[in-house]
Order: C-alpha cells, then sequence, then structure tokens
C-alpha cells in the first residue's frame, strides 16, 4: 500500500491586533476584538468546565507517526518525514499547499487507528466548540435583524445569546480566532484596521 498526495489550496493569512467589523448573513454586522491575555485563560477554562479537551500538537505528531507504523504503507519513511516537516513547521504559519494536502491525506489514512482517533476526535470537537465559546469574549457588539440586545456579563456574552448568531457562528469566530493568534509574517505586514467605537454594556455596535 502507497499513500500519496498532491497539492492543497493554502489557508488565508490573517493579523491585526486592533477592534475589526465583520460581515454576516442578511446584513448582519458584528464587532470582535482579539482577546487579552486574562480573556484567553477564561475562554480556556471555560473549555475545560464544559469538557472539551485538545490534546496538543507533541501528542497528535507522535500518534500520527505511530500509526503509520501500524498501517506499515510502503513508502512509510516518506511519510515520516512528511510527519517531521508538519512538526518543524513553526507555529501560526500555514503550511505549504503541497505539504498540507500530503498531511490530509495522511490523517485521512490512520484516522481509524484507536490511538490516533481518540486524540483526534477530542481535537475535532475542540476546535467545533471553539468558535461558540471564544465568541462569548471576544464579541463586543452586533447589529441586524434577528439579533438580541448585545450583552456582556462579567466580561463574557451569555452563551445563549452567541447562539443567536447561528449560521454566523463560525465565520466570526474563526476571525476572532485569527485576530487573537495572528501569524507573525501577517502581524508584520497588516495595517492597523479604522477604530470601531467601545461597545460593551447594553449597546448595539454602531
Amino acid at each position: 500500500m502507497t499513500i500519496e498526495a498532491s497539492a492543497a489550496i493554502d489557508a488565508p493569512v490573517f493579523s491585526r491586533h486592533q477592534r475589526e467589523e465583520v460581515p454576516g448573513r442578511d446584513g448582519r454586522r458584528y464587532t470582535i476584538a482579539p482577546l487579552t491575555y486574562r480573556e484567553k485563560q477564561a475562554f480556556s477554562a471555560d473549555m475545560t468546565r464544559a469538557g472539551y479537551f485538545h490534546p496538543g500538537q507533541l501528542r497528535i505528531f507522535a500518534a500520527m507517526r505511530e500509526a503509520l507504523r501500524q498501517i506499515a504503507p510502503d513508502n512509510l519513511p516518506d511519510l515520516l518525514l512528511v510527519v517531521d516537516e508538519y512538526e518543524a513547521n513553526p507555529p501560526g504559519q500555514a503550511l505549504s499547499p503541497a505539504v498540507q494536502m500530503q498531511v490530509d491525506v495522511i490523517e485521512a489514512a490512520v484516522r481509524a487507528v484507536p490511538g490516533f482517533a481518540v486524540l483526534v476526535s477530542q481535537r475535532d470537537e475542540w476546535w467545533g466548540a471553539m468558535p461558540l465559546f471564544l465568541l462569548s469574549h471576544a464579541l463586543r457588539g452586533w447589529e441586524g435583524d434577528g439579533l438580541p440586545l448585545f450583552t456582556r456579563k462579567n466580561g463574557r456574552v451569555p452563551l445563549d445569546l452567541v447562539d443567536a448568531m447561528d449560521g454566523d457562528i463560525e465565520l466570526v469566530g474563526f476571525r476572532a480566532w485569527a485576530l487573537t493568534h495572528p501569524t507573525p509574517s501577517a502581524e508584520k505586514n497588516s495595517a492597523a484596521p479604522s477604530p470601531v467605537a467601545e461597545t460593551e454594556g447594553l449597546s448595539p455596535a454602531a
């Protein structure tokens, strides 16, 4: 058996430690901000209390190598080199399209191996819930039809209010993640956007 892969589409690069307005569906607009240090800790604690656990990339890399050895493809040495390149990639920096495609194919091939499957399931559940919990801390206001009155309580937007964003949660949540964790190159090269007025409390963003 041989596992092969070709090119992939590279991911966009985000940055800017500033507030930003993000358009949603049906003319809705959301104001978000990168999380402060304390907000990051609170976000992490919220995820843990809710039962979500991210195993960490080091464990993912080790489990991926072990799973490859278990299925023993003909090109095992080459695939282990791909995992090495994946692990050596600087945090927050997108993989090259070719390597990303190879990683995706490797993961798909070993996803059913029990030890790897458990870690990937935990990772995917964490990322699936992340936008909802992150927006609880990152949102600074919103406006648009169908949205309730914007409210922050004790530094958080209640999760039942974030739920009202419905189909916009993932889009806006991942944008908030990108603002909080910009890549080094994007942070260096990006210009700051126009400032957005403070919208804490019970008023929607302007």
